[in-house]
C-alpha cells in the first residue's frame, strides 16, 4: 500500500528541484523522508502520473480520475459516446470558470452527467498538482490579474467527501485496499 501513500519520495537533485523540495545534491537517486504535511509521497503524488494524465498544459482531473477507476479499483468507466465534444478551451466564457464550473458544463447532457458524477469526484482532490506535478496553491490567469482558487473537494458516488490528495490517499488506502 505504500505505492499510494508514502512518508517518502525517491528523489535526485533535479527531481528535487522540480518538485520544490530539499534533497541529494547529486544525480543519484536517493530515499528522502517528507515533511508530515507534504501530500507528495506515493504514485499519485509523481509526476510521472500525473503528467500522462494531463493534457500536458494543465492537470486533467478526469483523466487522473479513469486511470484511478481503472488500474487502482478495477472498475473502468464505459468510453464516452461518439457525439461528445470537448470543452471549446478557446472558448473566453469557459476561460474565467473554476475547474467545477468547467466539469458542469461539460456533464449537462445527462448522458455524459451520469458518468462523470462517478469519475470526476476521483480526479479532484488532485488538482493541487500542475500538469508536470509540481504543487500548487492556486492556478494563474493568463488574462487575469488575480489567480483563480483550487478547489479540490470531491464528493464520492458512495457520499463520502474528500478534500485534497491526502484524504484521497488515506481513502484509497483505508477502505479500497480490498479492491
Amino acid at each position: 500500500l505504500e505505492l499510494l501513500d508514502s512518508d517518502w519520495v525517491m528523489l535526485n537533485r533535479p527531481m528535487a528541484s522540480h518538485y520544490g523540495l530539499t534533497g541529494p545534491r547529486s544525480q543519484e537517486f536517493e530515499q528522502v523522508t517528507l515533511a508530515s504535511d507534504d501530500a507528495r509521497g506515493g504514485l499519485l503524488g509523481q509526476a510521472a502520473f500525473l503528467l500522462a494524465n494531463s493534457n500536458g498544459e494543465d492537470s486533467h482531473p478526469i483523466k487522473r480520475a479513469v486511470w484511478i477507476l481503472d488500474r487502482l479499483l478495477g472498475s473502468p468507466p464505459a468510453s464516452p459516446p461518439a457525439d461528445v465534444p470537448d470543452l471549446d478551451t478557446d472558448n473566453p466564457d469557459l476561460a474565467k470558470m473554476k475547474l467545477k464550473q468547467k466539469l458542469a458544463v461539460h456533464s449537462s447532457k445527462e448522458s455524459c452527467g451520469s458518468c462523470h458524477r462517478e469519475i470526476d469526484p476521483w480526479g479532484i482532490p488532485l488538482e493541487n498538482f500542475d500538469a508536470v506535478g509540481r504543487w500548487r496553491a492556486e492556478i494563474p490567469q493568463v488574462n487575469r490579474r488575480d489567480p483563480m482558487e483550487i478547489d479540490t473537494v470531491g464528493i464520492l458516488p458512495s457520499g463520502v467527501e474528500i478534500e485534497g490528495p491526502t484524504q484521497l490517499k488515506r481513502y484509497l488506502v483505508e477502505s479500497q485496499s480490498e479492491r
